[in-house]
């Protein structure tokens, strides 16, 4: 049970890192409204 978990929780951070990686790259070939981001 607790390894099913730990790896469920690995797999939701991988996906969070590629999501939050696919929307940088989306702001920044939008020209960069966001810099900060």
């Amino acid at each position: 049970m607790e390894k099913r978990y730990l790896s469920m929780a690995l797999v939701v951070r991988r996906w969070g890192i590629v999501v939050a990686w696919k929307c940088r790259q989306t702001v920044i070939a939008r020209g960069g409204l966001q810099t900060n981001f």
